[in-house]
Order: C-alpha cells, then sequence, then structure tokens
C-alpha cells in the first residue's frame, strides 16, 4: 500500500516547525496534554 507507506514515513521522518521541529511521532509520544475537546454549552 503506496499511500499508507508514505503515511508511516512522514510521521516518523519529516520535521515540522509547527510540532517544534518534532515529526508527529516524537510529537506524539512526548505529549503529555490531557485536554479533552470541551461540547460547545452556548444556549
Amino acid at each position: 500500500m503506496v499511500i499508507g507507506d508514505f503515511k508511516d514515513d512522514h510521521n516518523r521522518r519529516h520535521r515540522h516547525s509547527a510540532l517544534g521541529y518534532k515529526t508527529p511521532a516524537e510529537y506524539a509520544a512526548g505529549c503529555t496534554c490531557t485536554h479533552h475537546p470541551v461540547v460547545c454549552e452556548i444556549a
């Protein structure tokens, strides 16, 4: 599967400036965020 292989390679090797020049996998591994999306309760 070419697209799946590209996605896996991209997430393990490609560094992103928005993630502090970490790969998505590195960023996710170091994430300590416990935030969960909140449902909007505007009445």
